[in-house]
């Protein structure tokens, strides 16, 4: 059986022009697919024809009708065996004995991508995300509370949101966390992380928040009353296949690539973010050995 494009990618070395057109075509829509002409692709990457035809020969394709044909066809099955399991309201079937590696590498990315679009469509449906990014837009201070696993979301969406210029902070030192929720003011936004929704040390430190009158935010995994009582907004993550530590790690991913969604809806009409992003990213560049 031949290999797919994407496995291709996976272990063929490209030369920085290539994996310039192959990160674009692997950025745009089935549609803009469809409709792209080496043309258009080589002024968007900036790149020549001559690089284009020498990727597309490196793939294992005559020409770039029959490379964006074969892309089109990965893409479109890809994304209607996940539709079909996400309207059919079907799950990935557990992780068996029986299962060989390449089986439990499939069940586990399947489940990845149908739990990924399947918290989409919750966010589509519901203002909590809209209410989220107001409620980061207007803080004064943001703080940031998780423990373990949820603590290394709270340090991804730390990382992240400080290059936008938030006034954002996140401690891994509980009395660290006590006092700064004590210093916490109405202006204030704390936004807690759990996948069960019932960490101690995290309810205690949201709940001191809640008491000094910040808007206090919540990212779960689990639908807990104290936690809906506590909060202004609250993001649920949707569970998938039952396996041991399978949900939580799931979870985590699921949280980080809410972390992104968040600095992208926080730029998107925000020019001073973007630059301010774009100035922290061309001095960290500098800091950066020469390839």
């Amino acid at each position: 059986m031949q290999d797919s494009i994407l496995s291709k990618i996976s272990y063929l070395k490209f030369t920085k022009a290539e994996n310039t057109i192959i990160e674009y075509l692997l950025s745009i829509s089935e549609y803009d697919i469809a409709l792209i002409t080496i043309k258009n692709l080589n002024q968007a990457t900036t790149t020549g024809r001559s690089t284009l035809d020498r990727l597309t020969l490196k793939l294992g394709f005559k020409g770039f009708k029959e490379l964006k044909k074969q892309l089109l066809y990965e893409s479109q099955f890809i994304h209607s065996t996940i539709s079909k399991s996400i309207i059919e309201k079907k799950t990935i079937p557990s992780i068996a004995v029986s299962d060989t590696y390449s089986e439990i590498a499939n069940k586990i990315f399947k489940n990845a991508s149908i739990r990924s679009l399947k918290f989409a469509d919750m966010l589509s449906k519901s203002l909590q995300l809209t209410k989220l990014v107001k409620l980061l837009e207007n803080a004064n201070r943001i703080e940031l509370f998780g423990e373990g696993a949820s603590g290394v979301v709270c340090q991804d969406m730390y990382q992240r949101l400080l290059r936008l210029g938030l006034n954002i902070n996140y401690s891994e030192s509980y009395h660290e966390k006590i006092a700064h929720a004590s210093l916490m003011t109405n202006n204030d936004l704390a936004i807690g992380v759990s996948y069960s929704g019932k960490t101690i040390t995290t309810l205690k430190a949201i709940e001191i928040c809640k008491s000094k009158g910040a808007k206090i935010a919540f990212i779960l995994g689990s639908n807990i009353d104290r936690v809906n009582k506590l909060s202004d907004v609250v993001i649920f993550t949707p569970r998938g296949i039952k396996s041991f530590g399978t949900n939580p790690v799931m979870n985590r991913i699921l949280e980080m690539m809410f972390n992104e969604v968040l600095f992208h809806c926080l730029v998107q009409k925000n020019p001073a973010m973007l630059n301010r992003v774009k100035d922290i990213e061309n001095t960290l560049h500098k800091e950066r050995l020469d390839s």
